[in-house]
């Protein structure tokens, strides 16, 4: 052993622990890396039932419902629709024709916004933003298991312009 240098084990286990520090810290990027992508998702609008607040070719990032998106009033959701869930189709975040992108208006309790009658526990009654959207006021509350997740955040908007989907 050489004076002012270290033995050559201390520097095999300092090898040993920044590689070990290093598949740790690899394997948690990963880890989280796989969590995010399980519980966000990006929707792309398809229609202009949410005009203005969005538009047709907007992309949109959804808060997965079993990751904690939960559905308020007012919040932006993203369900299958009752008809798709009627034909036995599953929710797909990349299959916009099968989700509706909509306003939450009411939950299940609240008073039945077209007047008479409560939206029924477990259900959601939901709107679009513009006046032409097929919705809630034309096939009722919708069931509660069929929100895909919530809005949390615009990503990109059809530029001015633009022909996109027209």
């Amino acid at each position: 052993m050489c004076p002012g240098r270290p033995p050559s084990h201390s520097r095999e286990s300092v090898v040993v622990q920044l590689v070990r520090v290093g598949v740790i810290s690899c394997a948690a990027a990963l880890g989280l890396a796989a969590l995010i992508r399980g519980a966000l998702i990006v929707v792309t609008v398809d229609g202009y039932s949410m005009a203005p607040t969005l538009s047709h070719g907007d992309r949109i990032l959804v808060l997965r419902r079993r990751f904690g998106g939960r559905a308020r009033r007012g919040s932006i959701v993203v369900m299958l629709s009752p008809a798709m869930a009627e034909a036995g189709v599953e929710i797909a975040a990349d299959r916009p024709e099968r989700s509706l992108v909509k306003r939450v208006t009411a939950l299940g309790g609240d008073p039945d916004p077209r007047g008479g009658g409560i939206v029924p526990a477990g259900s959601l009654f939901i709107v679009g933003d513009s006046a032409y959207s097929v919705d809630s006021r034309e096939f009722g509350p919708i069931p509660a298991e069929l929100l895909l997740g919530v809005v949390i955040r615009r990503m990109s908007a059809e530029r001015p312009g633009s022909d996109r989907g027209r």
